[in-house]
């Protein structure tokens, strides 16, 4: 029985349907309805609606892109409220163990793209006090400038 319709785009449906079964949100979940932007939750009951919502709400099949260019780190990191100075700073507060310091500042002047998974990139969102989760939003963001 068809229980809940939404409007979704760019669903992966595998995830979505492994989220959704693990909420325990429907009775006798059974699958889902895609047409177009209106997906459909199909199953016997809505056990919790509010659970089901938050699945759906959290869902998130974007991929975290690999590299951004500088020029949109630096304007996803504006948009977020992060200034160069702020950047600069940061680069500043690290030791100059093995020339940290000195690496940072030649890798934030003049590289071509920046790696998400690069340890520089984790340490600079650590001192900025960001967490995994906003640093992907960041690439997010920075994937569409």
């Amino acid at each position: 029985m068809e229980l809940k319709n939404y409007i979704i785009q760019n669903v992966n449906q595998d995830k979505l349907f492994s989220e959704i079964y693990l909420s325990n949100s429907v009775l006798n979940f059974s699958g889902l309805s895609f047409c177009s932007e209106i997906l459909t939750i199909i199953g016997d009951s809505l056990l919790d609606e509010e659970s089901l919502d938050i699945v759906i709400e959290n869902h998130n099949p974007i991929c975290i892109p690999y590299s951004i260019t500088p020029r949109q780190a630096r304007q996803a990191l504006m948009r977020y409220g992060i200034t160069e100075e702020m950047i600069l700073s940061a680069i500043e507060s690290l030791p100059n163990i093995n020339n940290l310091r000195s690496d940072a500042r030649i890798t934030w002047e003049y590289s071509v793209e920046f790696h998400r998974d690069n340890p520089l990139v984790v340490s600079m969102a650590n001192i900025l006090g960001w967490t995994s989760a906003q640093l992907d939003s960041l690439w997010i963001l920075g994937s569409t400038l």
